[in-house]
């Protein structure tokens, strides 16, 4: 009986490892046992033959908490790097503002210049 016990909770950890639907974190020795059809306790440690998969259950358990855990991390990092580039961007456009500002600035004094040189006669034009 213990075989085939053993057989069906190794088939209900299957089954619960390929539900999309389930959070991995929830898919413990108990839950794989009333998956089984047995009571919650029915795989345990103190049985030989249990370890391997409570041990397969526990490493998938853990296994999804470091990848949800590495999943947290870069999603943080990534906000973080957005508004980095974020404050990033609003100091290149106040530089570009200001170096425009400049430039407009620059091409007024040209054109006022060229006002007060402005040559009366045609034959003055040798400047360019």
């Amino acid at each position: 009986m213990s075989d085939d016990g053993l057989i069906k909770c190794q088939a209900a950890f299957l089954r619960l490892k390929t539900n999309k639907d389930l959070d991995r974190r929830k898919i413990t020795a108990s839950f794989v046992s009333s998956e089984a059809g047995f009571d919650r306790g029915y795989l345990k440690k103190s049985r030989s033959h249990h370890l391997l998969l409570i041990g397969q259950i526990e490493a998938f358990k853990k296994s999804n908490v470091k990848a949800v855990d590495s999943v947290k991390v870069k999603y943080r990092r990534a906000i973080s790097r957005i508004e980095s580039l974020e404050k990033e961007l609003e100091e290149c456009k106040e530089t570009m503002y200001k170096v425009l500002t400049q430039n407009l600035q620059l091409v007024e004094t040209v054109h006022r210049l060229e006002r007060l040189i402005k040559p009366t006669s045609a034959s003055q034009i040798d400047l360019y």
